[in-house]
């Protein structure tokens, strides 16, 4: 995906994209794309944000968003050549239920190939990157501003920021723009804990993934079942996020703990070999009724326009984007990275 930037546009400038989710990396590949000078800060070791895979010894779990549905063409095209590049594949789960009248069908998609994480690591492909580097603050004025980490290290000037983490991490980081500081201080996100599960080999089920309708679990995705996967017997469960928010503070162990014992109840599963639990501290806005983990209810309705995808400062060169502005969806996240760098790069082509 590029966003083409006219002849004629002004200097090359340079930018700090905070935030290496979809949203920052659709940004800062486009900016790039278009001649741009584009640093890119994230705190994890690597690219991907909540579109992320975590690899074991037995094997990886795409234990962030689950697919990639679209529902506008932009971004249908996006997928079309993102599955030339051999980085997503369709997906069709053979749906549960995992207990009788518990459980809908769980909506497919397409996934990242041969992990969710492959887009997201081509997007970064050649873009100047700072892994585990958590930016704290930001001062000075439009055209210089000067970024500091939480530590205390300066990282450096740039003409511009763009931010691209969840809203209650932007606010801090908005506060020269009051409008866009109040804008994300407003929005109320809610987490999501997922559990990583290795069963024993052999057990052999029926389905590959379910959205239960009643009880702690919101997402079951058998991981083999999804293209480009090894055989490796791999589940993740993801929690809903009203028992996220009740158990928010509990220890990962208890989190796994309780996860597992309730997809066992309704599945008939042996014990694992292991499981371990992630929590994602800001998974969804509050008030939508979608979950992010897991598709969008079909027809649901069109999407928010371009307009409400991001939001863009021109006089401080502030700009800001993420999935919490749209929805909860990749797609909604790629929108509003991909709007916000159509806002700067017209800004710069009108001089």
């Amino acid at each position: 995906m590029t966003v083409t930037q006219a002849p004629g546009a002004g200097r090359v400038r340079r930018w700090a994209v905070v935030g290496a989710g979809m949203a920052g990396l659709t940004c800062a590949r486009a900016l790039y794309d278009a001649g741009q000078a584009v640093v890119v800060f994230d705190k994890a070791r690597g690219p991907g944000g909540r579109v992320s895979t975590r690899r074991t010894p037995d094997g990886a779990f795409d234990h962030g968003a689950q697919v990639m549905v679209a529902r506008h063409a932009p971004f249908q095209q996006q997928l079309a050549d993102w599955a030339a590049a051999g980085l997503v594949a369709p997906w069709a789960p053979r749906p549960g239920p995992p207990a009788a009248g518990d459980a809908s069908a769980a909506p497919g998609g397409w996934v990242g190939v041969p992990r969710m994480s492959a887009v997201t690591r081509a997007l970064s492909v050649g873009l100047e990157a700072r892994w585990g580097t958590r930016v704290a603050s930001l001062g000075g004025r439009a055209g210089a501003w000067r970024l500091t980490s939480d530590v205390g290290v300066d990282l450096g000037h740039f003409d511009g920021v763009l931010v691209a983490v969840p809203a209650p991490q932007a606010a801090p980081l908005l506060a020269a723009v009051p409008a866009l500081r109040s804008r994300a201080a407003g929005v109320i996100m809610q987490p999501c804990w997922t559990a990583l599960v290795h069963l024993p080999a052999g057990w052999v089920s029926p389905w590959d993934a379910a959205q239960p309708a009643a009880g702690p679990l919101a997402w079951i995705a058998r991981q083999a079942s999804r293209p480009g996967r090894g055989p490796a017997p791999g589940w993740v469960l993801q929690a809903t996020p009203g028992w996220s928010e009740a158990h928010l503070e509990a220890t990962p162990a208890s989190v796994a703990a309780a996860l597992v014992a309730t997809f066992r109840a309704q599945t008939g599963a042996p014990a694992p070999r292991w499981a371990v639990a992630h929590r994602w501290r800001y998974a969804s806005v509050a008030a939508d009724p979608h979950r992010l983990q897991c598709p969008p209810a079909a027809g649901g309705g069109p999407a928010p326009g371009e307009d409400a995808a991001a939001a863009w400062d021109r006089a401080a060169q502030i700009g800001v984007c993420g999935d919490w502005l749209l929805g909860p969806t990749v797609e909604d996240a790629w929108r509003s990275g991909r709007a916000l760098a159509a806002a700067v790069l017209a800004g710069l082509n009108a001089g």
